[in-house]
C-alpha cells in the first residue's frame, strides 16, 4: 500500500523519500521541504530519532507517513492538537468480505460471501493473516480449511513466532499461552489462570509493542490468529494442562455469575461432572433468556445415561415449541418423573418440570390435571427466581387457552411478553408473543395479533450472530414476516435460517421456506417448482402451521387453475378444507377463484364477509374483497370495483398488510392503480401499493409485465379468434382463457379486446 502511494506520488512528479526501518539509513537525516517522507516498518526506528524526525514535521509541515506494528511514540496528542495528525488505527485497516474475495481472486480462489465472511472473522480482517490464508484454500474444502486456519498453518506459526513472540521472554511466551482462555479476558482472570501476580505487566508491556494483543480498562484482548496460535499451543504442549485451564475459568465465571462464560469453558474443559454442574446452575436463566444454542452443545455433551432432573428439563426447554418427535418428549417426562432425589426439592427445577409438561409437542395428549402452579410448593421456588416466574405464568396462559378462556390467556400472556421484554429473557418474550398472537387469532382480533408481531419485530428481539439457535431463528421468521406482510424484502437472515436449521426436516425452518416460495410466486405467479415444493412442504407440515396453509392457498390455486391444471386445484382446496374447516372464508375465496364467473359464488362469498366467516389469517379478509373487486372490473361495474377496493385498503391498512394486492401477479396492485387519486384518505396507502408492485396508473408509458401464457394469448388477439378458437390453440379450458383475459385487460388498462390490442401495440408488446 505505501509502496503503490509512493510511485504514484514519484509518478506525478512530486519528490519522495522512503527510509526503512531496521536498514542502515539514517531516518534523522535532513529531509528537504518539498518531500514526502515515508518510513516503513517504524517500530524498528529508535523512539528518539523518529520524535525529532515528527518534531520537525510540525515546525516545517512536512508530510511525514509512518507505519509500523505499533506506536513507537509514548504520544501524539501534540500533533492532533496541532491538527496536523490523520491517524489510522489497525481495526481501521482490516479488510471487510468483499476486499478479502477480491484478494483471493488474484490467487485464483473464487469466495462466495459465506466464506470470505468467516475468512474475516477468522483473522479479524489482518491483511497479512488474510494473504497466508488464501494460498491454501486453493487445496481442499474452502468451509474446513478456514475452520482450521492458524491452528494447522506453519506459515502462520512461524511468522508469529519470528515476528511477535520472538521479542518475549520464554516465561512470557508460557504466560501468555497458559492464560489465552478466550479472546477477551479479564486482567484477574490472566492473573489467576497464570500464577503471576505480573501478568498484567506483561501483557501491558506486550501489547505496547505489538498490535495483536491490547489491554483496555482491564480487559486482555487477544487478536483472533494469535489466540488461535496460543490456544493451538497450548493443546499441543500440554493437553489436560490446556483443560483445567478452561475448567478454572469456568469456576471463576461462575463465581461471578457470568452464565454464559462459564458453559462456555465448562464445554472446553471437557469434563462432564462440570458440564453437569454448570447446566443445573445456570441452564433455566440461559434458556429464557434465550442463549438456548449454549445449553443445547452443552446437553449434547452429556451421557443422557446420568441426566439429573436439572438437565432432563433443560433438555425439554429446547424441544419447546420445535419438538417434531413427541415420542422423545414422552421419554424425557416419564424420565424427569423419576428424578426424586431430596435435593431437588431445594431447587428451582421441580417447579420448572411441571410448567414445561404444559408445553407438550401438537402429537401428544395431555391425560394429566393441569398443574396448579399457584401451590404453595412452589411459591418459594417462584419467588427467589424471575424466569422461573415468568415461565410458570405463561403455563397458566397456555393452560387457560386450552381449557376455551382464550381472552384471559390472551392479557395473561401479554403481561409475560411485556415483563420477559423489559428483563431481557427473550425466549420468554417470542413465546409470550406467539401465545398471544395465536389468542388473538382465535379470537379474530387481527390488529391486536399484528400489533404484537410488528413490536416483538422491531423492538423486541437482540439477533446474535448465526442462526443456530431457536430463539434467533423465530425472531427472524418474525422480521421476515411482518416484512413480507409489509411488501418490502425479506431479510438475508431468512436464508442462514433454512440453511443452518438443515432444511424443512427441522420444524422451525419450515415458516421460514414458505416465506421464501411465497415471495418467489409473487414475484413469479407461473413458478411451477415454487408451487410444488411449496404444496410439499405445506401437505406435509399443514397439521402443525395451519396459519401457513391459510397464507398460502390462494397463490397455489390460482397457480394451478391459470395451468389449466383443475383437478390439482381442487384437490389442493380439498386439503385447505381438511386443515382449517369447511367455513372458513380462506375456503370461500378458493371456491369462488376457482368459479368467478357464477353469480352464487360471488354471492356466496359476500355473505361469508358480511357474517364474519372465520378466518386464519388477515390476507384472506383484504384478498376477498380483492377478488370481488376484480370479478366487479371484468364485468365493467367500475363502481361496485371501486367500492371493494376501498374496503380491502381500509382493511390492509386496519391489519398492516399489503400483501393481498401483490399476490397473483399483483393483480390487486394493477387494479388498484386504475382508480388512482380516488380513494380519499386512502390515496397515499393506495399509491403505496402501486409503487410497491412497480406499476404506474393507466396511461402512457405503463409498464406491463405480462407472464409468458398472457403474453402467448394476447397475440391470438389480433386476429380475431373465439375465445373457444384460442382455447384449442393453447391447449387450455375456456374458463383457463378467460382467466388470462380478465389479467391482460386488466394490466392494460383496457376494457376489451379491441382497446387492448391499441395499448398492446403503443407499448410494443405486438
Amino acid at each position: 500500500m505505501l509502496t503503490d502511494w509512493a510511485q504514484q506520488l514519484e509518478d506525478a512528479g512530486q519528490r519522495v523519500a522512503w527510509f526503512q526501518g531496521g536498514e542502515s539509513t539514517d531516518v534523522g537525516t535532513p529531509i528537504r521541504t518539498d518531500e514526502w517522507v515515508f518510513i516503513d516498518d517504524a517500530h524498528l526506528v529508535a523512539a528518539g530519532t523518529l520524535s525529532r524526525v515528527l518534531d520537525d514535521a510540525v515546525r516545517t509541515r512536512r508530510r511525514v507517513i509512518v507505519a509500523g506494528r505499533f506506536q513507537p511514540v509514548h504520544s501524539l496528542s501534540y500533533l492532533a492538537a496541532a491538527g496536523i495528525l490523520v491517524e489510522v488505527r489497525g481495526d481501521e485497516l482490516a479488510f471487510t468480505p468483499e476486499e478479502a474475495s477480491e484478494l483471493a481472486l488474484l490467487h485464483g480462489v473464487d469466495l462466495d460471501r459465506a466464506p470470505s465472511t468467516a475468512l474475516v472473522a477468522r483473522t479479524a480482517g489482518w491483511a497479512t493473516g488474510i494473504a497466508m490464508a488464501v494460498p491454501r484454500l486453493l487445496h481442499g474444502d474452502v468451509d474446513d480449511l478456514i475452520g482450521r486456519f492458524v491452528a494447522d498453518s506453519r506459515a502462520v506459526g512461524d511468522f508469529l513466532s519470528a515476528e511477535v513472540l520472538d521479542r518475549c521472554s520464554y516465561d512470557e511466551v508460557e504466560m501468555l499461552i497458559a492464560g489465552a482462555v478466550s479472546e477477551f479476558m479479564p486482567g484477574d482472570l490472566l492473573v489467576e489462570l497464570t500464577g503471576r501476580a505480573d501478568a498484567q505487566a506483561i501483557a501491558d508491556s506486550f501489547a505496547s509493542e505489538n498490535s495483536l494483543l491490547t489491554v483496555r480498562d482491564g480487559q486482555v484482548c487477544f487478536h483472533p490468529v494469535l489466540f488461535a496460535f496460543l490456544q493451538a499451543e497450548g493443546r499441543r504442549r500440554d493437553p489436560a494442562a490446556h483443560r483445567d485451564s478452561h475448567g478454572r475459568a469456568a469456576l471463576w465465571y461462575a463465581a461471578r455469575e457470568n452464565s454464559v462464560a462459564a458453559l462456555r469453558h465448562a464445554l472446553q474443559s471437557e469434563s462432564p461432572s462440570l458440564i453437569r454442574r454448570m447446566v443445573e446452575h445456570f441452564a433455566l436463566d440461559l434458556v429464557l433468556s434465550g442463549h438456548g444454542a449454549i445449553v443445547g452443545e452443552a446437553v449434547q455433551a452429556l451421557p443422557p445415561t446420568a441426566d439429573t432432573l436439572g438437565v432432563i428439563v433443560a433438555r425439554l426447554l429446547l424441544l419447546i415449541p420445535f419438538s417434531t418427535d413427541p415420542l422423545r418428549w414422552v421419554r424425557l417426562i416419564a424420565n424427569a418423573r423419576q428424578q426424586d432425589h431430596p435435593g431437588y426439592r431445594l431447587t428451582a427445577w421441580p417447579t420448572a418440570l411441571e410448567a414445561v409438561e404444559c408445553f407438550p409437542p401438537a402429537d401428544v395428549c395431555r391425560t394429566a390435571e393441569p398443574p396448579d402452579l399457584r401451590a404453595p410448593r412452589h411459591a418459594a421456588a417462584r419467588a427467589k427466581s424471575l424466569p422461573l416466574d415468568l415461565l410458570c405464568t405463561l403455563a397458566d396462559a397456555q393452560m387457560l387457552r386450552c381449557t376455551g378462556d382464550v381472552r384471559e390467556a390472551m392479557a395473561t400472556a401479554g403481561r409475560v411478553v411485556e415483563s420477559a421484554g423489559t428483563a431481557g429473557y427473550q425466549w420468554l418474550q417470542l413465546h409470550g408473543a406467539e401465545l398471544y398472537s395465536n389468542c388473538a387469532i382465535e379470537l379474530e382480533e387481527w390488529e391486536k395479533s399484528s400489533t404484537m408481531e410488528e413490536r416483538v419485530a422491531e423492538r423486541g428481539i437482540t439477533l446474535a450472530p448465526g442462526m443456530t439457535d431457536p430463539v434467533r431463528a423465530a425472531a427472524v421468521i418474525i422480521r421476515a414476516s411482518r416484512d413480507y406482510q409489509q411488501g418490502e424484502p425479506l431479510p438475508r437472515e431468512l436464508d442462514d435460517v433454512v440453511s443452518a436449521r438443515g432444511g424443512t426436516d427441522d420444524a422451525i425452518a419450515v415458516p421460514a421456506r414458505v416465506l421464501q416460495l411465497l415471495m418467489s410466486l409473487d414475484a413469479d405467479p407461473d413458478s411451477l417448482d415454487s408451487a410444488d415444493e411449496l404444496e410439499r412442504i405445506l401437505r406435509a407440515s399443514g397439521s402443525r402451521f395451519p396459519r401457513l396453509v391459510a397464507a398460502s392457498s390462494l397463490q397455489i390455486v390460482a397457480l394451478r387453475a391459470a395451468q389449466d391444471e383443475l383437478p390439482l386445484a381442487l384437490a389442493f382446496a380439498d386439503f385447505v378444507e381438511e386443515m382449517l374447516g369447511g367455513g372458513c372464508l380462506e375456503l370461500a375465496n378458493l371456491q369462488f377463484l376457482l368459479d368467478s364467473h357464477s353469480p352464487a359464488r360471488e354471492a356466496a362469498l359476500t355473505h361469508a364477509i358480511a357474517r364474519g366467516a372465520r378466518s386464519w389469517h388477515p390476507n384472506a379478509v383484504v384478498g376477498a374483497s380483492v377478488l370481488l373487486a376484480e370479478s366487479a372490473h371484468a364485468a365493467g361495474r367500475d363502481h361496485v370495483c371501486l367500492s371493494h377496493l376501498t374496503t380491502a385498503l381500509t382493511q390492509a391498512k386496519r391489519f398492516r398488510t399489503v400483501r393481498p394486492f401483490l399476490m397473483r401477479g399483483a393483480i390487486g396492485a394493477r387494479l388498484t392503480g386504475l382508480y388512482d387519486g380516488r380513494f380519499g384518505h386512502l390515496n397515499a396507502l393506495s399509491s403505496t401499493v402501486v409503487r410497491l408492485a412497480r406499476v404506474m396508473p393507466a396511461g402512457p408509458g405503463l409498464t406491463v409485465a405480462l407472464t409468458p401464457k398472457e403474453h402467448d394469448i394476447l397475440v391470438e388477439l389480433p386476429i380475431h379468434q373465439s375465445v373457444a378458437d384460442i382455447a384449442a390453440g393453447q391447449y387450455l379450458s375456456v374458463n383457463t382463457v378467460k382467466t388470462h383475459l380478465r389479467n391482460i385487460y386488466l394490466k392494460l388498462g383496457a376494457t376489451g379486446r379491441s382497446e387492448a390490442v391499441r395499448r398492446a401495440t403503443e407499448l410494443g408488446l405486438l
